[in-house]
């Protein structure tokens, strides 16, 4: 990107340099290659100190001059990142795309409860008012189709047996063999993310949809579009300024076969695709969970109150259903007795209604709480997190499943057998959990975890 597409700028940059009285002694190709070096190795989009860390020796009559090129710099190096990264990179490092997300890294594999904890503490230190995002109208996909992928990690060696089979018998739908077998990896991964939920014969209720399309009809319709920005911002096989239209076609039609259920995909994708899902609910529950009650300010952002499947722009800027939002708000019922209604996302909904007026009965805990990591003891402890917001005497205890694939196939209940929370010596030992509105007097996973995988409570 920065040598071919952006080639203008960096010229304009070594220029500017030299007019800064940089670069003595060194050829124009040798400062070309020493900008390019350091724009490519900028680790965010951009700097934005005043102050450039000179050694003693350095400190010259110049440096007022290079500051000008400093400040240029880095006005040049959040485009280049934004381009060469976020829209190229995403769209061909197709290893796992759950991590091809813009606060990400493709490269990532992941961390550890303990790191989290760590990232948390830090957090609260230097950072309490930062907005704790899951989507936004620039993210690569929405946030519940990123927690179905984060689930599909867990079932990574069925996913991988699936994924081969489904190469070898997809063969025949394809055009003189296209897509090739990244692109292909890619929609397997797109379609277990986005499928749409069928009941009720919509997005689950998500966004507004033609009345006159069937759930299927408008999810190829916009998997198609998808498709079209993805195969050019990959810049492999077709781009912005010479579209391969043979090729786009050919994966668009690949794509919509697969869909319609052409050959026997659907009986093998369909079974995991909807055991995905449910797990990703777990997944999208707790991260909900988590965005409320970490250190931050949870940002909700439009559509995103039901089941998020969107895909990047302009699909999750499509105009928002808020009519069936209020007719399921309207309901009244907590979020875990919603389960056997998941699909619609009402679920979701109640969830978020809840952490909302929680947030308003204890607004010090959530602006001002310490974050206390909190250990887990017995057979599963490497399958929750738990942590406290603390304030004043006052103690919420946080605790969502991790990996819950390994204890249970039926959703939501497990058993826990004698996993427990440990708490730091001196601390309650009853709770009142204000999400399932009951009263926890021990905290082994059975009971913090009673009706539902999740917890928030209060120390009494």
């Amino acid at each position: 990107i920065l040598f071919h597409h952006m080639r203008g700028e960096l010229d304009n940059l070594v220029r500017l340099y030299k007019q800064c009285g940089g670069g003595e002694g060194m050829t124009g190709d040798k400062i070309k290659q020493s900008i390019a070096a350091y724009l490519i190795a900028c680790p965010v989009y951009r700097y934005y100190g005043k102050d450039i860390p000179f050694m003693t020796q350095d400190e010259n009559s110049n440096n007022e001059e290079l500051f000008k090129f400093y400040q240029r710099a880095m006005q040049f190096s959040g485009p280049l990142m934004a381009k060469g990264v976020e829209d190229t990179l995403m769209y061909t490092y197709n290893r796992f795309i759950g991590h091809n997300e813009v606060g990400d890294a493709p490269q990532a594999f992941g961390f550890s409860a303990e790191k989290f904890h760590e990232l948390m503490q830090y957090r609260q230190k230097h950072w309490p008012l930062s907005l704790n995002t899951t989507s936004t109208h620039d993210t690569k996909r929405g946030e519940d189709a990123r927690a179905r992928l984060n689930a599909l990690t867990d079932f990574y060696e069925e996913w991988m047996t699936l994924v081969r089979k489904w190469m070898m018998a997809n063969g025949s739908l394809k055009m003189k063999g296209l897509p090739d077998g990244n692109d292909e990896y890619f929609i397997y991964q797109t379609l277990v993310a986005t499928y749409p939920y069928l009941s009720g014969g919509r997005d689950a209720g998500n966004r507004m949809e033609d009345g006159k399309q069937s759930a299927v009809e408008s999810y190829s319709q916009r998997i198609q579009e998808y498709l079209q920005k993805a195969l050019r911002e990959a810049k492999v096989h077709s781009n912005w300024a010479a579209p391969n239209a043979d090729y786009e076609h050919a994966t668009i039609q690949f794509a919509r076969s697969l869909i319609k259920g052409e050959n026997d995909f659907h009986k093998t994708f369909i079974p995991f695709q909807q055991k995905i899902s449910d797990y990703g609910i777990i997944n999208s529950l707790s991260q909900l969970l988590l965005k409320f009650t970490c250190p931050g300010i949870p940002d909700t952002y439009q559509g995103t109150e039901l089941w998020d499947l969107s895909l990047v722009d302009p699909d999750n800027r499509r105009p928002v259903d808020y009519t069936s939002r209020k007719r399921l708000l309207a309901g009244g019922k907590p979020f875990h007795e919603l389960w056997e209604a998941r699909m619609n996302g009402n679920i979701k909904l109640a969830l978020l209604h809840q952490l909302l007026k929680i947030r308003i009965s204890y607004p010090d805990i959530f602006s001002d709480g310490e974050y206390i990591p909190l250990q887990i003891g017995g057979e599963f402890k490497n399958n929750a997190m738990a942590f406290f917001r603390s304030y004043k005497g006052k103690n919420m205890l946080v605790a969502i499943p991790l990996h819950l694939n390994q204890l249970s196939d039926n959703l939501p209940g497990a058993d826990w057998r004698d996993t427990k929370i440990i708490l730091p010596s001196g601390y309650n030992s009853k709770w009142e959990d204000k999400l399932k509105g009951s009263v926890v007097n021990d905290v082994y996973l059975n009971d913090v975890f009673q009706k539902f995988p999740l917890a928030l409570l209060i120390g009494q």
